[in-house]
């Protein structure tokens, strides 16, 4: 992901039983600004987001691009897809029934970095809209060219210590976040890319075995179907459409009936926003031995504390070697801290 706020960070890195406070994720984020890795700048509703700088960017070499400038028209929709893929690593989103428990997510960034690379781009435009001339790796082409994009995110089958970049995924969940309505032709369009990228992608046994699904039928038996087959080890595996509103979810549902690709197709409500908000942590804010006492000054709070707390605390921080100069120079006659 690009962008993200405190609360995301927090809620991706730590497991909710070993989650430090907001202050103490917020000091560390503060620390790795202050080493040159990650930049902090305005966002939505009062909440800063953070991004890698050009610096870990080139260190990184995942030959993405890094944006100096955030652009705050789609960052609400920026940050609730990060919030759907947060759910998504941290296994907290469910997934459908036989999926990998143990998946590898790919945001939007990721796809449209292999899929519009430099040596994606030595077809010239006209064939990177013929499937029979160009393949995207990630994104969709339907078969007469006229639709061509990327979802919002995959998820693949695939543990993440598995996983390399741009190698070809079958089997993957397209994840297409819907926050505007749009006509139903338009989904209607969107979602037959889909099925040609992923009839196109299969085996030819699969493809073969949802053909066989039809023989001996006529055209009368074959329309009066609810759903036909769609081959396995294509591309996707199924199309996820998280929508803002019940109407988004309804024009989807009607789009997916109308093709008759049954549960490759699957939907759901955006969940709440969690970007604004800080996670519910199961871990205790403080030792009970030690609980602060309300209204103590600082400096009777800390000497209540034991001095290996403290300076465990200290040190993970990344405060070490500061507070020892700190306190050497106190110890020097004549020197001012």
């Amino acid at each position: 992901m690009r962008y993200a706020t405190r609360a995301q960070i927090q809620e991706r890195c730590y497991p909710l039983d070993q989650m430090p406070t907001r202050q103490v994720v917020s000091a560390r984020l503060a620390s790795l600004q202050a080493g040159g890795w990650v930049e902090k700048h305005p966002g939505i509703g009062g909440y800063p987001i953070y991004q890698p700088t050009l610096r870990a960017y080139n260190e990184v070499g995942e030959g993405t691009r890094y944006l100096p400038s955030p652009s705050m028209g789609t960052m609400e929709h920026t940050l609730r897809l990060t919030d759907l893929i947060v759910e998504l690593e941290t296994g907290r989103q469910e997934l459908p029934a036989g999926y990998p428990t143990s998946v590898t997510v790919l945001t939007e960034r990721e796809i449209t970095a292999e899929d519009k690379a430099p040596p994606k781009m030595r077809y010239p435009a006209a064939a990177r809209t013929d499937a029979r001339e160009y393949q995207p790796v990630y994104g969709y082409l339907s078969d007469d060219g006229t639709r061509r994009g990327f979802p919002d995110a995959l998820v693949l089958p695939i543990d993440p210590t598995e996983w390399e970049t741009g190698q070809p995924v079958a089997g993957a969940i397209a994840v297409e976040y819907e926050r505007s309505e749009k006509p139903l032709a338009e989904y209607r369009a969107i979602i037959r890319a889909y099925l040609d990228t992923t009839r196109r992608t299969a085996p030819p046994e699969a493809v073969a075995a949802a053909r066989q699904t039809l023989a001996g039928l006529n055209l009368p038996q074959i329309e009066a179907l609810p759903v036909i087959s769609v081959p396995r080890g294509g591309r996707y595996r199924h199309v996820l459409y998280v929508c803002e509103s019940a109407r988004i979810k309804t024009l989807v549902e009607t789009a997916a009936r109308d093709l008759r690709v049954g549960d490759f197709v699957l939907t759901m409500l955006a969940p709440p926003a969690r970007f604004n908000r800080s996670p519910e942590r199961t871990t205790r804010p403080w030792p009970a031995r030690t609980r602060r006492r309300v209204g103590a000054p600082v400096d009777v709070q800390l000497m209540r504390l034991p001095k290996s707390s403290l300076v465990d605390f200290v040190v993970s921080m990344g405060l070490g070697e500061a507070a020892l100069e700190a306190l050497i120079a106190a110890d020097l006659p004549g020197t001012e801290v």
